[in-house]
This record gives structure tokens, C-alpha cells and sequence, in this order.
């Protein structure tokens, strides 16, 4: 188990490599020599998002399905996560908008609400299946197996239905709807990449045994091609509207794991493993900070110009403060609980000596 768990550490880290390349892309702006190029690299990491969102579902599966006390998960979630969203948040929301994609709602709404900043819609969406958690969990655990697994297919197939619905009304020109006013915001927009992600933990066991029969080099071949079609398409389908909008993301973003899985067993004693796992395991700090260590590459040490060896210097300088930033927000996290620590501590021994 705690080898699988460093796979999942492994697709995560390729993950938040691939958020990052992404919102560099976005600094190439439309009539830019580079575009083309920065549109296709941007698409082969858009398995990103999703990824985190199947995650998110395997380990409601592996790690929360025994459990009963729902107020100490949901407030070490709030403590965890939500505190330092809130933080980040605000702190965007006070800073130049590179992106110029920022909606004018105020500070509140776009601070709880993930206005703020480009990537903050993900961490809106990823709250709301905490939140749904206990009841996925407290409902699933009714159910056998197959019939759990009957109504997560389900959901993955009105899932696709409901993209593809999305889709033909972006391409009619019918913008105005629920569903993509929302702007990926809701558990709704994602919930067939944590249906998958559930039915991987359920039948965990199978697919490392058929991913190991089917380790062929030609398989891995017709996955790269195929991974590579499905980018070009989204690059076409990038240019009607958000690219989340798509039921081809799904079987996307599938080819991408299955490729990731078939590179683990090849490479996973490489030292650039090592590291990539590493950050795989501190994604969340990294999600919320490196727009930050972008915006500060873009315009103090690129001045605001875009280039192939700029906005290199930038990916490698975002990493380096991403990478630094977990050691400090540690360290941090440390001192502010010594410093409570310390509070309750002096509050009791007042209360004793009263």
C-alpha cells in the first residue's frame, strides 16, 4: 500500500508540474510568435486538474471509509486547508492580475469564492467534496461493491453527457446557463474524475494486476499517440471556451494516468523521482502559492516580457520557490504552534493558580 500511495505521490507531482506550466502558458498572449507551441504543451498537462480530483476520490476510499467522526475530519479540513486558502486568497486578491481575467465582485466574494486568482476556482470545487464526503462515504458503505460500482459508472456517463451538453451550447453561442456560469466551481463540474477515482480504489487490486499483464511497449506506443491526438483536439477546442467544458477530457486525462503508470515501474529509482514524489506530497502549499513566485518571475526578472528562455527561467524559478516555500510554510506552521501551544498553556495555568 505504501508503494501505491508513492505512485499516487508520483501522477501527483507530474500534476502540479503540469498547474504550473499551465498558468506560464497563459502569460503568451493570443497574437504572440509562441502561442501555437504554448497551446499544445498547455494541453498535454491538462490531465492536471482532473487528476487531483480522482486522487481526491481514491482516498476517500482507502482512507476515510471507516470512519465515524465527521466533526474532527471536517474540522482539521477547515484548520488545514481552508485557513490557508482564505489566507492566500486574500493576498491575491492585493496583487497585480497579470492575467487581467480578475472579475470586479469585491473583496469578499472573490476571496471566499476564488475570484481572486486564476487556479482558486479548483480549490472552491475541491472544498465541496469535502464537504460531500461524509455522505458519499456514509451512503457508499450501504451498498455492495457492484452495486456501488453500478452507480459510479452511472455517473461518469451523465457526467459525459452533461459535457457534451455543455459543449453544443458553447458552440451555439447559448453562454448563459448554470452550469458554465458556475466556472468549474461546484463538485458538479468534476464529478466523473472522482467517480473513476473512487472505482480504482474499489478495484484496486484488479488494475495493478491487469496493468501489469498489459506492460507492453505497444500498448505504451498507441497510448502516446493517442495522448497526443486527444491534445491536439483540445488545442481546436480550447479556442470555443474553457477547456474543462469537454467530454473529451475524461478519456484524456485517462490515457494520461495510464501512461504515467506504465513510466512508474521504469523509472521509480530515478533520483528525478525521488523529487518528484516529493513534491507530490506537498502539492496543496505548492497549488496556492506559485501563481505568486510567477507573478514576481514575470515582473521583476522578466520585466514583463515573454520568451522561450524567459518564460524557462520562470518554470525553473517558480519550482525553486515553490520548493523553498514548503520548508517555510513548515517552519511556520511550527512556530505558530508552539505559540499556541504556549497560550493555552499559560490560560490554564492562570486558571489553576485563580
Amino acid at each position: 500500500m505504501a508503494e501505491r500511495f508513492r505512485f499516487l505521490d508520483f501522477i501527483k507531482g507530474w500534476s502540479i508540474l503540469g498547474v504550473i506550466v499551465i498558468h506560464i502558458e497563459l502569460l503568451i498572449t493570443a497574437d504572440h510568435p509562441l502561442v501555437v507551441m504554448g497551446q499544445i504543451i498547455d494541453m498535454l498537462f491538462r490531465f492536471a486538474v482532473p487528476v487531483f480530483i480522482g486522487v481526491l476520490g481514491f482516498m476517500t476510499y482507502n482512507k476515510y471509509w471507516g470512519m465515524d467522526n465527521w466533526d474532527s475530519f471536517l474540522l482539521h479540513k477547515a484548520r488545514t486547508y481552508g485557513i490557508p486558502y482564505l489566507i492566500w486568497s486574500t493576498v491575491y486578491y492585493f496583487t497585480p492580475d497579470i492575467y487581467y481575467l480578475r472579475p470586479d465582485l469585491g473583496v469578499l466574494s472573490s476571496v471566499v469564492f476564488g475570484y481572486s486568482e486564476v487556479h482558486l476556482y479548483f480549490m472552491v470545487a475541491y472544498f465541496g467534496f469535502i464537504l460531500l464526503t461524509p455522505f458519499i462515504v456514509l451512503g457508499g458503505r450501504q451498498m455492495t461493491a457492484s452495486s456501488l460500482t453500478g452507480v459510479l459508472v452511472s455517473v461518469v456517463i451523465l457526467h459525459l453527457g452533461l459535457l457534451y451538453t455543455a459543449e453544443q451550447s458553447i458552440w451555439q453561442g447559448s453562454l448563459d446557463t448554470f452550469y458554465l456560469n458556475t466556472d468549474a466551481r461546484l463538485p458538479l463540474h468534476w464529478m466523473s474524475f472522482y467517480a473513476l477515482g473512487l472505482l480504482l480504489a474499489i478495484h484496486q487490486e484488479r488494475v495493478v494486476t491487469l496493468a501489469k499483464k498489459g506492460n507492453k511497449i505497444l500498448i505504451r506506443v498507441c497510448m502516446a499517440l493517442s495522448y497526443l491526438l486527444f491534445a491536439v483536439f483540445l488545442v481546436e477546442s480550447r479556442r470555443t471556451y474553457f477547456i474543462y467544458y469537454t467530454p473529451f477530457l475524461v478519456p484524456f486525462s485517462v490515457l494520461a494516468l495510464l501512461l504515467l503508470g506504465g513510466l512508474y515501474p521504469r523509472v521509480e529509482s530515478n533520483r528525478l523521482v525521488s523529487f518528484i514524489t516529493f513534491i507530490g506530497r506537498n502539492t496543496f502549499p505548492i497549488y496556492l502559492s506559485h501563481i505568486l513566485w510567477i507573478k514576481i518571475a514575470y515582473l521583476f526578472v522578466a520585466q514583463g516580457q515573454v520568451s522561450m528562455i524567459y518564460l524557462l527561467l520562470i518554470f525553473l524559478l517558480v519550482v525553486l520557490g515553490s520548493v523553498a516555500w514548503i520548508r517555510v510554510e513548515r517552519d511556520l506552521k511550527v512556530i505558530i504552534g508552539n505559540i499556541v501551544f504556549t497560550l493555552t498553556r499559560r490560560k490554564r495555568i492562570a486558571r489553576k493558580l485563580k
